[in-house]
């Protein structure tokens, strides 16, 4: 797969979210380093074993905008069809949250 570079818009939005205090303690000090998150860090719920997103969710979403689930897969380590079984799941619990709060 071909990587990606970070545009410079996108540069800016991550830096943003960075000051504005959106991302966790562990990607900021990563983005501020230029460095992937080290291991150390999988306790955190947003680390992932995929170097070119700096093992952070929250750069993988900034960095790569819309994904598909085969992108999200690779990214994961995991089958497409677990993906889409997530997938299924979160929207059954969206669902209900949703409809427990009388929005649907």
């Amino acid at each position: 797969m071909k990587k990606k570079k970070i545009s410079k818009e996108n540069q800016l939005k991550i830096l943003d979210n960075v000051e504005r205090d959106n991302y966790p303690e562990c990607s900021k000090k990563c983005l501020e380093y230029s460095v992937s998150c080290p291991e150390e860090n999988s306790s955190c719920r947003m680390w992932m074993d995929y170097e070119d997103d700096m093992n952070c969710t929250h750069v993988s979403v900034i960095k790569n905008g819309k994904m598909t689930l085969r992108e999200i897969a690779e990214r994961l380590g995991i089958s497409y069809v677990r993906v889409c079984q997530i997938e299924s799941s979160t929207k059954k619990k969206m669902y209900r949250g949703l409809s427990t709060e009388a929005f649907y």
